[in-house]
């Protein structure tokens, strides 16, 4: 076999062995994640929406709390990843 035709025989085999990841690639892949902000933002942004849009004579007071609640705990996040 030439050069080239090793060559090509390598970079093929290369290319298309399938790649199966490990439990330590998935741990090194988890340990410098970090979840996007826009997420929250996008909640707060529906909940928001949400809330504006609800007829207060149909929404019960345990999930209006919780709504509210929602909203606070989002509002506080928001504002400690901004610092």
């Amino acid at each position: 076999m030439g050069l080239f035709a090793r060559i090509r025989a390598l970079r093929y085999a290369a290319l298309n062995q399938p790649v199966v990841p490990g439990p330590n690639i998935f741990r090194e892949a988890l340990a410098h994640f970090r979840a996007p902000e826009y997420g929250l933002e996008k909640e707060l942004q529906e909940l928001v929406a949400i809330r504006e849009a609800t007829d207060p004579r149909y929404a019960s007071s345990e999930k209006a709390g919780a709504l509210e609640h929602r909203l606070q705990e989002i509002v506080a996040l928001l504002g400690t990843a901004s610092r």
